[in-house]
This record gives C-alpha cells, sequence and structure tokens, in this order.
C-alpha cells in the first residue's frame, strides 16, 4: 500500500508535470508557483527532482519574470486572487505572452470567480489543461501530514466556537488528503467538544457530497479506516513535552530550512 507522501508525489509529478511534458514532447518547460504551490511542492521533492523530469526553470509567480515566450509553462497555485491575476496578466498582451502554452493546477478547489478569470483570460489555444490537484496539505513524511495553518490552537480550542476561514480551510484539508488516499473513513469525535462536533458535521456532509459527485473515488470496501477529530483540551499535556527523538534533536541543534541542513 503506497504512502500518503507517496500518493501526493505520483499527483503532482504524473498528473502535473509528466502530463503536460507528454504534450510538449521533448521541450523543456518551466514551472512557475505562488506560496502555496511552493510549500506543497517543496515538502514533496527536492529541486533535482523537478530538473531531471525536463523542468528548465522553476519560477516565483508573485516577482518580477523575464518573458519566456519560447517555452511552456507549467502553473501550481492556490485560488488565491493574486495569483490568478498573475495568471491573467502573464497573456494581457495577446501578441506579447509571457510563455508559449500553459498548463494550470490548482492546489486546491477553484471557485466560480476563479474559474471565470482563468476563462477570461486570453489563453485560447494556449492552455494544455485546467484542473484541480486537491493538494491541501504538506505531506512531510511518509504517514504524516499538516495543514500548514497559523497560530490555530486559539481557534481549535475555544469553547465559544463559531466557524471562520481557517475552520474552512482546516476541513478542505482533511478532505483532500481523504480523497487522496481514497477511502472512506469512519469518524469519531469527542462528544465533550463542540470544536470536533462541529468540524466533524461538516467534515460528514462534504464527504457525502464528494462521494455523490464522484461515485467510487472513496472506497468503503475493505478494512475500515478510523478518523479521529480531537480538539487540543483533549491533551493539554503534549504540547508541554519535549520529544525525545533524533529528529527533536536535530532542529534543536542544526540550523535547518524545510528540513534541509
Amino acid at each position: 500500500m503506497k504512502t500518503i507522501r507517496q500518493l501526493a508525489q505520483e499527483r503532482v509529478l504524473n498528473d502535473c508535470i509528466l502530463r503536460i511534458k507528454r504534450k510538449v514532447g521533448d521541450a523543456w518547460v518551466v514551472v512557475t508557483m505562488d506560496p502555496r504551490g511552493t510549500r506543497i511542492v517543496s515538502s514533496l521533492f527536492r529541486m533535482i527532482d523537478i530538473t531531471s523530469n525536463g523542468v528548465a526553470l522553476v519560477e516565483n509567480l508573485l516577482v518580477n519574470r523575464d518573458p519566456l515566450p519560447s517555452m511552456d509553462a507549467i502553473y501550481i497555485v492556490s485560488s488565491n486572487p493574486q495569483s490568478i491575476d498573475m495568471i491573467c496578466s502573464d497573456f494581457a498582451d495577446k501578441k506579447n505572452p509571457h510563455y508559449k502554452r500553459v498548463g494550470i493546477f490548482m492546489t486546491g478547489i477553484a471557485d466560480n470567480q476563479t474559474v471565470q478569470k482563468i476563462k477570461n483570460a486570453n489563453l485560447g489555444d494556449r492552455l494544455l489543461a485546467f484542473e484541480e490537484m486537491n493538494l491541501e496539505f504538506l505531506a512531510i513524511e511518509s504517514y504524516a501530514f499538516h495543514l500548514d495553518t497559523l497560530s490555530p490552537l486559539r481557534c481549535l480550542s475555544s469553547q465559544t466556537f463559531h466557524m471562520t476561514p481557517m475552520h474552512a480551510e482546516t476541513i478542505s484539508g482533511i478532505i483532500s488528503a481523504i480523497s487522496l488516499l481514497g477511502e472512506m473513513p469512519q469518524i469519531r469525535f469527542s462528544q465533550d467538544s463542540i470544536v470536533s462536533r462541529t468540524i466533524t458535521k461538516e467534515l460528514e456532509r462534504q464527504l457525502k457530497t464528494l462521494n455523490e459527485q464522484q461515485p467510487g473515488l472513496l472506497k468503503t470496501n475493505g478494512p475500515p479506516t478510523t478518523l479521529l477529530v480531537l480538539d487540543r483540551s483533549f491533551d493539554l499535556l503534549a504540547p508541554l513535552l519535549h520529544e525525545f527523538t533524533y529528529q527533536a534533536m536535530a532542529y534543536d541543534l542544526i540550523e535547518l530550512n524545510s528540513n534541509v541542513y
């Protein structure tokens, strides 16, 4: 059985990069990413893993870039309005496009506004693909991932709980991980936690919708998978303990950047 990290790597490499490479033949391509796309891809690959698959250059979407009108490009971006506007601006001038042809892959769900902006952009026959990767998490290890949310502790432990954009982002990340694994989980949660109850209710609703929209995506046969939904109050001591592992020691003693020394 493949790990969640292997499945995520295959999603980016096979379904995005190599798919566009098959369409453009032997030509080198450019990979252009926004900060969210960069975080997700960097958690899965080293730079050599990308460039050894026919990628000549990896660019930051949000900085000034030299036009490369003779090269095809692959965008890996979130649905952040700034990122979508930057893609559209790359092709604002029909006579002087930034790239020759493009494949656009969204890290998450492309909302109606995003789809409309891409539809109205001057892409035409230049658009090789426009799809959702549905990777809204960082697969940092073979059997572990996190959602890369900032300061979630207070929002996920409040007793006066109400849904916020951060909660929606958390649910979206969990749904994307479940869809990648392809298994319908049995969800268990703490009855005493309003956070767990509310998150679980929304997870169940979205999983039901996903199963109706894409029948067969989530398998129900085989050994059952269990998803536990707990808030931080379930175990208050864990954040105060220091892990006795080589990994924790490496972070203490060595200056690491994205798990790289």
